[in-house]
């Protein structure tokens, strides 16, 4: 499954990356692009959760066996817990944002957003880099 894996820490990196460009564009007064770039960024992080739970799945580990497919399963669930929670974060800046609530004046929910999004990629890659590494 290391192939899903590192496909996952990608899409959680772009995801990430959505985040930042939806704060400049917040910052910059483009409330459209706002939006389109955390829908992107929910969109990837799905995608990488998706992708994170498949690589043990298809594996077909089960964690009941022995240690080792018990700590994978561990360290990605612990990862995709924190990648949705990141998700939803997005769609909360979203449902903020056509509401008229987030704007360049009125922004620190992007930037708490953002802030998040650095532990959750950062934790992300490194856990899942363990993963793959041979």
């Amino acid at each position: 499954g290391t192939y899903w894996l590192a496909g996952s820490a990608c899409l959680v990196i772009l995801a990430w990356a959505s985040t930042l460009l939806a704060r400049r564009l917040n910052t910059a007064g483009y409330p459209a692009g706002v939006r389109s770039a955390l829908y992107a960024g929910v969109a990837l992080g799905i995608l990488g959760v998706l992708a994170m739970l498949a690589g043990p799945w298809f594996s077909k580990m089960d964690p009941t066996a022995n240690v080792y497919p018990a700590t994978v399963w561990a360290i990605v669930i612990w990862v995709a817990v924190h990648t949705s929670v990141g998700v939803i974060m997005q769609a909360y800046c979203i449902a903020r944002a056509y509401a008229g609530r987030l704007t360049a004046r009125y922004d620190m929910e992007i930037w708490n957003v953002t802030l998040y999004w650095h532990f959750a990629c950062f934790s992300a890659v490194v856990a899942l880099a363990t993963l793959v590494a041979p």
